[in-house]
């Protein structure tokens, strides 16, 4: 590869970073630019078999250390300042509750699209709410570092290195790897998306490539250039492994039309920034989603995006030029050091994440915890009865799969309580927690943290322990169809004795998944969003609000004992919901209140309470 060809890859590198960055920026705009990550793979596959084949006289001994020595120097450093970056500004400025230690050592240790597929993460769903979710894609790429070059080894031992049988295997392999590579596709999407099993043919194309035609051909570059051009713009829903083939037979196109011709040789302005780019392109993929994803934090709009070129130019100038560059020239004895010291470190960040000296020390100094009190207002997971957060101490007894009490889940205002509210859920009736505790005329609380609730055993514990009170409510949170099917054919089964009563919580709006509740926090928005919609989104679906709410009050109306508060309407009486509102933040995530959030229907609750006799 001539200086010329060398000028029109980084121009494609550059074509790439640009890409990603546009997808996490703009998603609905540029739909489809994650597939700038498949045309790193081409490059990758590529160059790796331009310096394999190059090898010339060379021991396999000695040509394996030589390359795996040159790419971990090339990953390594960068990678390893990339995610030590992140893990402070997770510490800093994230929410206190990230500690990211999965992604931290899956990313260190080159497994982490295994990590999301075990799991089971979907990309799409979780790229705009993770800071390392980006590096699945060198965890593939090292993946194929370490089998290709033996495979590449045994392809030149049988064709003596002609390069027409070398092409003729590499389209054999190709097209097997991508028929089961679109095989997988159809059974397990996530496995097809992230594994490397599946994105071994991209990068084996790029060898492919290496050893075609180079010839001048405006009728190729043409063509190469609209097959990417189509696939990144038009927005199709078909096979992802279609679309990687259609960008890789459009670099295939692109690169043999160009030849060995620079194709921006008389664009000297657009030519130098553009090899700035794509000569930086790797520390500028590394640092690009960390400060998106904090920056989302604070800012919104043009302030966000100006911050954002701004921070990563300067980061990305430190990255590349003062360690990716260096790490790369260094003198032999000093990359076993620096190999030393990069594992080592590696070995400390692994197992600090969780070291409690440095968790209470982030948590100082972290912005939201300073600014918010988040631990406390913010987290419902930090929701306390006794001395420590129910979340920690009440999840222990699902573990033994039956229903018992604990003495950490218990909090009683009185000697002889005469009422006693027995809470009995996951998470969604966790959040509710502050409408007890809070309520001066509730004079005990248990809670239970379960998804096994509806058994035989369950109902006479709930029997034995309503004896001992005059008022005896069993609290529990419907928040689905096949909930309340469940619960249903539960109470049908059973007797309750007559002190016995059955609160159940509904549902609340879903907030849209675009809305980042800490931006609205931060930015003091209230970040509206329309409750028809949540509605049309659930509907005909297990969680169909409408037909659930009609479920519900039509039980509580033909059983005595069984009462029905509405949440979806209290909590968002108007067309619009609320995220934030009155100084006050609502929702902590998707489908939870914050204390403050549930604190918001205290006193329609004790109308609802008192109305019923309940107390």
């Amino acid at each position: 590869m001539n200086k010329t060809q060398n000028s029109n890859i980084q121009y494609l590198r550059a074509f790439s970073v640009i890409l990603v960055i546009l997808f996490h920026v703009y998603p609905d705009n540029f739909y489809n630019g994650f597939l700038g990550v498949d045309i790193f793979f081409v490059i990758s596959g590529y160059l790796i078999t331009k310096i394999l084949f190059e090898y010339e006289n060379l021991l396999l001994n000695k040509v394996l250390f030589r390359f795996y020595l040159k790419r971990f120097l090339r990953i390594y450093p960068a990678l390893f300042f990339a995610v030590l970056l992140t893990y402070f500004l997770a510490k800093l400025f994230g929410p206190p509750v990230q500690s990211l230690s999965g992604e931290i050592i899956s990313s260190i240790l080159s497994y982490s699209n295994f990590f999301y597929i075990f799991t089971e993460v979907p990309y799409f769903e979780t790229i705009f709410k993770n800071p390392l979710n980006h590096v699945w894609s060198l965890s593939a790429e090292v993946q194929f570092y370490l089998f290709y070059p033996f495979l590449l080894f045994i392809i030149f031992k049988i064709t003596g290195k002609d390069i027409l049988k070398i092409r003729n295997y590499f389209i054999i392999l190709i097209l097997s790897l991508f028929i089961i590579s679109i095989y997988i596709e159809i059974f397990n999407h996530i496995f097809s998306f992230y594994s490397s099993l599946t994105r071994i043919w991209i990068f084996i194309f790029g060898g492919f490539i290496y050893f075609s035609n180079f010839n001048h051909k405006n009728f190729y570059k043409i063509i190469g250039s609209l097959l990417i051009l189509s696939v990144l713009f038009i927005r199709l829903d078909y096979s992802y492994q279609f679309k990687s083939l259609i960008v890789s037979l459009g670099i295939y196109f692109f690169l043999i039309g160009v030849g060995e011709r620079d194709i921006l040789e008389k664009s000297k302005k657009t030519r130098n920034l553009l090899l700035i780019i794509g000569n930086s392109s790797y520390s500028i993929y590394l640092l690009h989603l960390p400060l998106l994803y904090y920056l989302d934090f604070y800012f919104e709009g043009y302030k966000k995006i100006l911050i954002f070129i701004i921070v990563l130019i300067i980061l990305t100038y430190f990255l590349y030029n003062f360690i990716e560059k260096k790490f790369r020239k260094i003198l032999f004895i000093k990359k076993q050091a620096v190999i030393s010291f990069v594992i080592l470190s590696a070995i400390i960040i692994i197992n600090y994440p969780n070291n409690n000296q440095i968790i209470s020390f982030f948590k100082t100094y972290n912005f939201f915890e300073k600014n918010y009190d988040f631990s406390k207002e913010i987290n419902p997971d930090n929701i306390k009865l006794s001395n420590l957060p129910v979340t920690k101490k009440c999840k222990n007894i699902e573990l033994i799969k039956r229903l018992d009490t604990h003495d950490d889940c218990i909090l009683s205002k009185k000697n002889d309580p005469q009422n006693n509210f027995f809470l009995h859920g996951n998470s969604f009736v966790l959040h509710f927690i502050p409408l007890f505790k809070y309520n001066e005329k509730v004079e005990k609380i248990n809670f239970v943290f379960s998804n096994e609730i509806f058994n035989k055993h369950n109902s006479n514990f709930i029997n034995n322990e309503s004896k001992h009170y005059k008022k005896f409510n069993y609290v529990l949170q419907i928040n689905s169809l096949t909930d309340f099917s469940k619960f249903k054919n539960f109470v049908e089964k059973n007797e309750y004795f007559e002190n016995l009563n059955i609160i159940l919580i509904g549902q609340i709006p879903y907030l849209n998944g675009k809305i980042n509740p800490l931006t609205c926090l931060n930015l003091k928005k209230s970040c509206t969003f329309s409750k028809e919609e949540d509605i049309k989104n659930k509907k005909d679906t297990d969680l169909d609000i409408e037909q659930l709410r009609d479920e519900l009050i039509e039980i509580s109306k033909t059983k005595n004992n069984i009462y029905f508060f509405d949440t979806y309407n209290k909590i968002c009486p108007e067309k619009n919901c609320y995220t934030y509102k009155d100084n006050k933040l609502i929702y902590y995530d998707k489908s939870h209140l914050t204390p403050q959030g549930a604190m918001r229907l205290i006193e329609k609750f004790d109308i609802f309470l008192t109305i019923n006799n309940l107390y």
